[in-house]
């Protein structure tokens, strides 16, 4: 998974380099197989703020610009057409090299004098969305001279963790950062979101297969369609994946830090308010988003509204709900869907989708209404309109249990002498909640630990987090026995060797 050294630090509050967090996730077994820069943008970049834009005399298509950084003017000659007085952009300044090794230069282009450049996305190498082609638009409050790279947070680094195929709930920042607050000696950190009320949802949500034990819809009526902010756009780069609107950028957002997917429709394209979840009949096909034609058939989950399918339940959703730039009401889903049943089905249809990942690898329960919530308040924030009622269906209690562990078999079995006191704290910063008296640990189970289940589970949680290389080399301990042929044993080698004196050969096949 990739992930923002940047979030991870805004999260824990730490001070450490990415090197030792790198090497703190190592020795917690999940290596970083790679660290890179978000973005390779040098200091002479800075936020500039465009005091006059005029035509230029001998170019219809160019503009004569003046420029300040707070400190100088700078005139600048600019082809883009998004630009006017006041705003704010990113300026190259003389001796500057931009990412693909183009250096900036004094020129005169058209007879006039060019002191640097205006930068648009692309000259910088950012994939990112605005409203239209030409200057990088930053925001009015953007203070002139600051450096770009460190106001956008541009000098982030991205760290590609390698994750095992048993921990879901580490393809999320709340995962992350318990892993690394636990290694640290820091408290399990992300608060839960904020119940968000709000206004009757009037939507009616059914669920008719065993496949799925939770789902949750709400409304959030006349919003705005837009690009993300700048920032939140740059974390979703860092963390692998392209900003599209505020809409689809606040669910993948909340699904990276959260680990729960969520899906966006547009509820004005939808046949009726009344979402049913059902497996597929037989004949039934649906265009996905990504525009293939896709056969359903009867072991796939689907969504439906008005009995259409608008979505293949944890997988991808429909190309006519999809949310765009008209987009004015939307229904936002949050659920939990079996992992067996997501994993077949996007395997059937051979689509491999981040939502996928996360739910064939099983999702925390306990956070299906709070990253609602949260999604809920984000849209609400950067999106404006009115948020409806959390309208849920299905399983609200999860599964209670303990794990019995022993202090003496967690130390037999690691060769260590780890004292209860400090077994207890390193897993309750993993946010394990741990009772019990003497000799004995019970550990309560936790919805985001669903793998921690025997007394061995444990005392690996205990073994990677006090330090693998702490623990002292010793000799196994055993009693040492002669080994003995049975006589069936010395009849074969008996057979082998009359055969093999006539001169055949022995063939073992698999």
């Amino acid at each position: 998974m990739k992930v923002s050294y940047n979030w991870l630090k805004e999260v824990l509050q730490f001070d450490l380099p990415p090197q030792e967090v790198a090497d703190a996730l190592t020795a917690a077994g999940f290596p970083v197989e790679e660290m890179t820069p978000l973005a390779q943008v040098p200091g002479e970049v800075v936020v500039a703020e465009l005091l006059d834009v005029m035509p230029h005399p001998d170019a219809d298509r160019l503009s004569l610009t003046k420029v300040s950084d707070g400190a100088n003017v700078f005139s600048v000659v600019c082809g883009a057409h998004n630009i006017a007085p006041g705003n704010k952009a990113p300026l190259a300044k003389i001796g500057a090299v931009l990412p693909g090794n183009f250096k900036i230069k004094k020129s005169t282009i058209r007879g006039q004098l060019s002191e640097g450049m205006l930068c648009s996305a692309a000259d910088l190498k950012l994939d990112l969305v605005q409203d239209g082609d030409g200057i990088l638009q930053l925001p009015l409050d953007a203070q002139p001279g600051q450096s770009l790279a460190e106001y956008l947070g541009l000098d982030d680094v991205i760290m590609d963790v390698e994750l095992t195929a048993n921990r879901g709930d580490l393809l999320s920042i709340r995962g992350l950062t318990a892993e690394i607050g636990a290694v640290l000696g820091k408290p399990f950190a992300l608060a839960e979101p904020e119940e968000v009320k709000g206004e009757d949802s009037r939507i009616s949500v059914q669920i008719a297969t065993e496949d799925c034990y939770r789902y949750t819809g709400r409304m959030l009526r006349g919003v705005r369609v837009g690009p993300s902010p700048l920032r939140l756009q740059l974390r979703l780069l860092a963390c692998g994946m392209r900003p599209v609107n505020n809409i689809v950028d606040i669910t993948n957002l909340v699904m990276l830090e959260w680990g729960q997917p969520l899906h966006a429709f547009d509820a004005d394209k939808l046949p009726t308010p009344e979402i049913i979840v059902r497996q597929a009949q037989e004949g039934e096909v649906m265009v996905t988003l990504d525009g293939k034609e896709r056969k359903l058939e009867p072991h796939m989950m689907l969504i439906t509204s008005g009995d259409k399918p608008v979505a293949i339940a944890g997988v991808m959703g429909s190309l006519d709900s999809e949310v765009d730039e008209n987009t004015i009401n939307i229904l936002l889903e949050s659920a939990g869907f079996d992992p067996v049943s997501v994993r077949i089905t996007g395997k059937a249809l051979g689509i491999s989708s981040e939502a996928g990942s996360r739910y064939e690898k099983g999702v925390d329960p306990a956070v299906i209404g709070p990253a609602s919530h949260r999604a809920a308040s984000l849209v609400r924030e950067l999106a404006g309109g009115r948020v409806g009622e959390l309208v849920s269906v299905g399983q609200e209690d999860w599964e209670n249990w303990t794990v019995e562990a022993r202090l003496d078999d967690i130390n037999s079995l690691l060769g260590t002498d780890i004292p209860r006191q400090r077994a207890v704290a390193l897993l309750a910063n993993l946010g394990l909640d741990v009772g019990g008296a003497g000799d004995t640990l019970l550990v309560a189970g936790a919805p985001r630990r669903s793998d921690l289940r025997l007394w061995q589970d444990i005392a690996e949680e205990v073994g990677r987090l006090h330090g693998l290389d702490k623990v002292p080399s010793t000799l196994p301990q055993g009693r040492l026995t002669l080994g003995v042929r049975k006589p069936h044993q010395y009849l074969e080698w008996q057979i082998r060797d009359i055969l093999s004196g006539c001169g055949l050969q022995e063939a073992i096949p698999y």
